[in-house]
């Protein structure tokens, strides 16, 4: 038997890895880390989900109008894989 199911769309938890200076010791890094933990708990104790669980790890998501801006858009839906928009 599977994890999950396959067809159900994905939920995801996570946070970004990179840091601006003076931005604190731990800025987002405890959110990957934090996710990554809650999977594992939830594997171990032997949750069985419908949807996937995906751990997002980003970059680059203080840019102003950036690729995290796209990825983002891509990830929520409102914007289409095939869209020419920029």
């Amino acid at each position: 038997m599977e994890w999950f199911e396959p067809a159900r769309a994905g939920v995801g938890t996570g946070s970004h890895i990179d840091a601006i200076p003076n931005a604190g010791k731990y800025d987002g890094v405890v959110g990957v880390l934090g996710g990554l933990a809650a999977i594992r708990a939830l594997r171990q104790s032997g949750f069985s989900p419908k949807h996937s669980i995906e751990l997002l790890i980003f970059t680059s998501e203080e840019q102003p109008v950036s690729e995290s801006d796209v990825r983002n858009r891509l990830l929520s839906g409102t914007l289409a894989a095939d869209s020419r928009e920029k």
